[in-house]
């Protein structure tokens, strides 16, 4: 079985994908992370949806969001079913215009 890593560095080959993906950085970053805190739980978008209560569409939509892909807003309820799924927890955060940092555990 193909991991992230080892696809990520074959379809980088491709200099129009690597061009894409330099302008996706971000995304793509936070994407990453998402999948590295399921993989390093060892968990599947399915089981992890059956942990939720959820379906794995509705998994696929959140981790989108997460990402940055998405314009769907998932419910702060969703997003804690997601966090505790992953033995996680949910954090809201602000960032004042001084620079101060505010942070709510949920």
């Amino acid at each position: 079985m193909t991991t992230h890593e080892q696809l990520k560095e074959k379809i980088l080959k491709n200099q129009s994908v690597r061009e894409l993906y330099k302008t996706s950085e971000p995304e793509i970053d936070r994407l990453d992370v998402i999948l590295e805190a399921r993989k390093a739980d060892g968990v599947t978008q399915r089981e992890l949806a059956e942990t939720m209560h959820t379906s794995q569409p509705a998994v696929v939509r959140i981790e989108k969001f997460l990402a940055g892909n998405s314009q769907n807003i998932p419910t702060t309820s969703s997003l804690k079913k997601y966090a505790e799924a992953l033995h996680g927890q949910l954090v809201i955060g602000i960032k004042t215009s001084n620079g101060h940092l505010l942070l709510r555990e949920l």
